[in-house]
C-alpha cells in the first residue's frame, strides 16, 4: 500500500512575519498623518464653537471680549484696533468663562458663562489648542493681501507667537 502524504496548507512563520511588517510600516506612516489631522479637525471645532460663544456675548452685552464693539463685517481694509491681541480667553475682562463686574456684569446683559469650564486644561485653567498653546483673540488679524479681519486663532503646530501671522494658524473669523 502506497502511503500518500496530506499537503498542509496554511502561511510559514516568515510569511507572517513579513505581513506584520508590512502592516507595521504602513501604520508608522499613517498614524502620525492621522493625529495631525485628528488635531487640526479638533482645533477647528473649538475655534469654531469660541466663535459662536463670541456672538452670543455679543449679543447679549453689544461688546466683544476687551470691551470691543463687535463690527457690523468682520473684513476691513485697514486694522481697526490695531494690537488688540489677547492670548488669554479665560481672562475676567475676556467675558467668556466670567464675568469682572467692570466690563461685563449681568446688569449689562452679561448671561454667561457662554464656555463651559470643562474645557480648560485641567493643570493650566487656560483655554489650549491641542498643540498645547492658548487659543486667542485679534481684532486685527492679517489674512494678507491688506485684509484684516476679527478672528479667534490657534498657533496651529509651531505653537508661533500671538500676533506671529504665518501659513500654519488656524483661524475662524467672527463678526458680520
Amino acid at each position: 500500500m502506497i502511503q500518500r502524504l496530506k499537503k498542509e496548507s496554511g502561511f510559514t512563520l516568515v510569511e507572517l512575519l513579513v505581513v506584520v511588517a508590512i502592516v507595521s510600516i504602513i501604520a508608522a506612516i499613517a498614524l502620525p498623518q492621522y493625529t495631525k489631522h485628528l488635531n487640526k479637525s479638533k482645533a477647528i471645532a473649538e475655534l469654531a464653537m469660541l466663535q459662536r460663544s463670541l456672538k452670543l456675548l455679543a449679543s447679549d452685552t453689544s461688546l466683544f471680549p476687551g470691551g470691543h464693539l463687535p463690527f457690523s463685517s468682520p473684513r476691513n481694509a485697514t486694522p481697526s484696533t490695531n494690537g488688540a491681541e489677547y492670548g488669554d480667553l479665560t481672562a475676567d475682562d475676556m467675558g467668556l468663562f466670567n464675568s469682572n463686574g467692570s466690563v461685563f456684569s449681568p446688569a449689562n446683559g452679561w448671561d454667561g458663562p457662554y464656555v463651559q469650564s470643562q474645557y480648560l486644561d485641567s493643570g493650566t485653567s487656560k483655554f489650549i489648542d491641542p498643540w498645547g498653546t492658548n487659543y486667542w483673540i485679534d481684532f486685527d488679524y492679517d489674512t494678507g493681501g491688506g485684509v484684516y479681519i476679527v478672528a479667534v486663532v490657534s498657533s496651529g503646530p509651531n505653537k508661533s507667537a500671538v500676533n506671529v501671522y504665518d501659513s500654519d494658524n488656524i483661524y475662524v473669523p467672527v463678526g458680520g
